[in-house]
């Protein structure tokens, strides 16, 4: 296939890239290089391959001579203006790229003829759901940040898009994904930088719980709905399938790194949710996907390779 990644200088997407042409698929990326954070981190997110070309530039620019130049089988579109707790400091900023450049790109992969269109969406839509696992069916009502609300949104507009003009989407409530080349503002991440610079990190009190997901599995799974015969408009969650305390998760990290952090406290923001957790029988039972990376040995993956990239003795 020929698929557009959007967003291919990002965790996830220089990840897919690469593993869709590890499969001989050709891959055509594009990707603003914002600096939400340090854009150092996705310089060094390079691919080559004569099977690769970039674009650089903003989602919402894209036109149709770029579509009806490369006549995309497939889009994925992972990009997006990131980050639960930057949406109240700047939300007109998850406007511009969560919605208008989310359907400028929907509305371009319908009028040219993509066969399938999959993006990105998030466990912060479940907002404060109590019942757990999280199923994809529950009814979205305590949407807690900005951020969640323009992943719903999404997912209503391609769901309508479906219905309407017949394209396949595929919404993907990503669930926490943690592994190398990740993001700087991410928690782990934090972990590791003030682990080597032996500075304190804030972390939040109570009992906050996640559902850490693997890069490895999280790009598994794309794969197996890329190579999905759905129809119409269909939703799933991709996660680990289990729920882990910040406090477990944290020791868990002190234990594999050999060392203990430096610790000060915070009280929660009032958008971050108390817990997520996926229930993952839809990806398991329709495309027969199942996570195969332990938190353990993620996280083991993870620190050895932030150890070599940082020189960390």
């Amino acid at each position: 296939m020929r698929v557009l990644v959007s967003g291919h200088r990002g965790f996830i997407g220089y990840h897919l890239c690469n593993r869709l042409l590890e499969c001989g698929h050709e891959v055509v990326g594009v990707d603003e290089m914002n600096s939400y954070y340090d854009i150092k981190f996705k310089e060094r997110r390079t691919i080559n391959s004569d099977n690769f070309c970039e674009h650089i530039c903003s989602i919402e620019e894209l036109d149709k001579d770029f579509f009806e130049r490369y006549k995309f089988d497939a889009v994925v579109n992972l990009a997006g203006q990131a980050g639960v707790r930057y949406s109240i400091e700047n939300p007109m900023e998850y406007v511009r790229c969560n919605l208008l450049g989310f359907c400028n790109l929907l509305d371009l992969s319908r009028r040219y003829g993509v066969d399938h269109f999959l993006y990105a969406s998030s466990s912060s839509v479940y907002g404060d759901i109590k019942t757990m696992p999280f199923r994809e069916e529950y009814e979205i009502n305590s949407l807690k940040s900005f951020y969640a609300t323009t992943k719903y949104c999404n997912e209503l507009i391609a769901r309508n898009y479906s219905s309407v003009y017949g394209i396949r989407t595929s919404g993907m409530r990503f669930f926490t994904v943690y592994g190398e080349e990740g993001r700087p503002d991410m928690m782990y991440y934090k972990m590791a930088e003030a682990m080597r610079t032996d500075e304190p990190i804030t972390i939040h009190t109570g009992e906050l719980y996640r559902d850490f997901t693997y890069i490895r599995d999280i790009v598994e799974g794309i794969m197996c709905l890329l190579c999905s015969d759905d129809e119409g408009a269909e939703i799933y969650n991709i996660g680990c399938g289990e729920t882990v305390s910040l406090c477990d998760f944290i020791r868990m990290f002190e234990e594999i790194w050999g060392k203990e952090l430096k610790k000060e406290y915070i009280s929660p923001t009032r958008v971050d949710v108390s817990a997520t957790f996926a229930d993952i029988s839809k990806m398991k039972n329709k495309v027969g996907w199942m996570p195969k990376v332990s938190i353990k040995e993620g996280l083991e993956n993870f620190i050895k390779w932030y150890k070599e990239c940082y020189n960390v003795k």
